[in-house]
């Protein structure tokens, strides 16, 4: 799946033009990221899960963004060296678990967002 696909399917890779891996409503990164782009990740589309495979997003400053969606889930990410290691914002029934965010100076923000777990992570 190439990145048009990814825009068209509502998941859009800002900083990372490499190849994300999908499996149905599962999104895996193939490798860390290190970016000083704004947000290294936006999703948008319902049901998704964002599986960081063990690998780190670093530099950007919002590591992965949530906007205007339900029932997203970001697991078994790491983050280090960002402003904010998760942003969400207008996006309810989020689950974020098993995530380690190091240096971020916000690990979670969340605004106008109801029914959001957070969850078995790690914060430094």
């Amino acid at each position: 799946m190439d990145w048009h696909d990814h825009h068209k399917a509502g998941w859009l890779r800002r900083a990372c033009r490499r190849s994300i891996i999908r499996s149905g409503d599962t999104y895996t990164l193939p490798s860390d990221i290190k970016t000083r782009a704004e947000n290294a990740t936006v999703i948008q589309r319902p049901n998704a899960i964002l599986d960081g495979g063990g690998h780190t997003i670093s530099g950007a400053y919002a590591a992965v963004f949530v906007k205007g969606t339900q029932h997203v889930t970001i697991r078994n990410l790491k983050t280090e060296r960002v402003s904010i290691s998760v942003y969400l914002i207008n996006s309810n029934y989020a689950t974020i678990t098993n995530n380690e965010f190091h240096s971020a100076t916000f690990a979670v923000h969340i605004l106008e967002s109801a029914h959001v777990t957070v969850e078995h992570n790690t914060f430094t």
